[in-house]
């Protein structure tokens, strides 16, 4: 690797890299493959232009003039960074224009230039300067206005994106809310057994059932656990490829999530400044469609505390819904009777 380099033979550090050793050779290597093997990856991420096939391996004369006068560091526009801030700290009425003018006098070394310039010549540049100066301010401040609208140009875009962002995140948990509405948001281990005996003999129907729950748990519950792959749906095998967990396998996994949100989260309501106290209240809950129906709140999700499970008059199933977000929405009222469904 190092064909032109000379090594010290009294150099105690290279001497030590070099002599054999039983017990630190037999990790050696390994270790050192792993290495090479990671700094092999992050070149080829970083500098790909570079390596053996880039178009900078092996560079033509006129690229090598071409780049000749380049600095091999940052040191000069660190130092020039350095200045500005200096200045801007100075004097910080001064305009962006000012402080380019000074950082460009000092560093092009003007003054020792016109200090060499006859009296003739160095009067005539002088005044050539002071005439072009408000062609220059006039560009300067297009200039600006332009980078101030390219500025707001990626405002908006960015803007837009975190838009469609949230609304796709949106739309995704309302599908997710509606399957959960379907099958229930199973919150114990005896409803996860219970909800299964029901879909007993439908496999696909059981899979759908377990990936939705598991589903609603990591995406609207917003659920924690130490393994972050207990949510997956699907395994890497050791040849690469991926297959579907099986459904004892999702419903080991949901079983462990409920378990540890029983074990771990909350299982009474916990009060916010803006949000009135909900469990065993009687409600009036506006949906999409605009109509409100009346219901009565039986307890908090166990683990979620923002969530409720919910009866809804003529209606048997218990549903699970955030009510704090519905009630700053204005989605959820206070129902005068107080009366138990």
């Amino acid at each position: 690797m190092f064909e032109n380099t000379s090594i010290d033979d009294n150099d105690k550090i290279s001497r030590c890299l070099i002599i054999p050793n039983e017990e630190v050779d037999v990790i050696l290597g390994p270790l050192l493959q792993s290495l090479f093997t990671a700094i092999k990856e992050l070149l080829l991420r970083m500098v790909p232009e570079h390596l053996p096939g880039g178009k900078f391996w092996n560079p033509d004369e006129s690229l090598m003039e071409e780049v000749s006068s380049a600095k091999k560091h940052n040191k000069l526009p660190e130092f020039v960074f350095g200045q500005l801030d200096h200045l801007i700290s100075y004097r910080p009425n001064a305009s962006l224009l000012a402080n380019e003018a000074y950082i460009m006098f000092s560093f092009n070394k003007t003054s020792t230039w016109l200090r060499e310039l006859g009296e003739d010549e160095k009067n005539r540049l002088l005044d050539e300067s002071r005439k072009e100066g408000r062609e220059i301010r006039k560009e300067f401040i297009a200039r600006t206005k332009s980078i101030s609208d390219e500025r707001f140009r990626l405002q908006k875009l960015k803007k837009q994106e975190m838009e469609r962002l949230e609304a796709s995140r949106v739309q995704r948990a309302e599908c997710m809310t509606n399957d959960v509405c379907y099958y229930g948001l199973w919150q114990t281990v005896d409803q996860i057994n219970e909800g299964m005996d029901k879909l007993s003999g439908n496999d696909k129907e059981l899979r759908c059932a377990l990936q939705t729950q598991l589903k609603f748990r990591k995406s609207v519950l917003h659920q924690k656990h130490s393994d972050k792959q207990i949510f997956n749906l699907s395994k890497k095998e050791p040849g690469g490829k991926y297959r579907k967990l099986s459904v004892k396998e999702l419903k080991d996994n949901l079983c462990e999530l409920v378990k540890t949100a029983l074990d771990t989260g909350s299982k009474s309501e916990v009060s916010a400044y803006d949000v009135p106290l909900l469990v065993n209240k009687r409600i009036l809950h506006k949906f999409a469609d605009g109509q409100e129906y009346p219901g009565y709140v039986i307890n908090v999700v166990p683990g979620f505390p923002q969530w409720y499970n919910v009866k809804f008059d003529n209606d048997d199933a218990i549903y699970s819904y955030n009510l704090h977000e519905d009630y700053k929405r204005g989605d959820l009222k206070l129902s005068v009777s107080q009366e138990n469904a």
